[in-house]
Formats: structure tokens, sequence, C-alpha cells
């Protein structure tokens, strides 16, 4: 499994690139805040799963999740 580190930059299907922030441990899944590395800066937070062998990217839109990481990233 490849590891995301801060400072490394995601690309998604659509094109977007993102920066990785940091990274929040919260109910032991690994959750990236990252941001758009182009102007209009855009945060989001993605998770990361490996389903035989390949890497998924999924945005977290949950706010009760958001609400979590917020307030660890706040910390």
């Amino acid at each position: 499994m490849k590891e995301f580190k801060i400072g490394g930059k995601i690309t998604l299907e659509d094109g977007n690139i993102y920066r990785i922030v940091d990274i929040i441990r919260e109910d032991n899944e690994k959750y990236y805040f990252c941001c758009t590395v182009e102007k209009n800066i855009k945060p989001k937070v993605l998770i990361k799963k490996e389903i035989d062998g390949k890497v998924f990217i999924k945005e977290i839109i949950d706010p009760k999740i958001l609400q979590k990481i917020a307030s660890q990233i706040l910390k």
C-alpha cells in the first residue's frame, strides 16, 4: 500500500490536484485534509481505501465526521 504523506499530492479522476495539508486519525481511520493547488483554494477531506491492490479515494461529506476532524485540526 502506498503511504500518503503531508505535503504530497493526490490527483483525482476528474483531474483536480490536491495537496495533503494534514493527516487526522479518527475512529481507526485516516482522513486526509487537503486543499487544491491552484487559486480559488478549496479544502476537502478525503479518505483512502485499498481494495485488491487498487487505491480508491473518496470525499467525506458527512457533517458529523467533518465536525470531529475540524475540532482535531483546530487543536
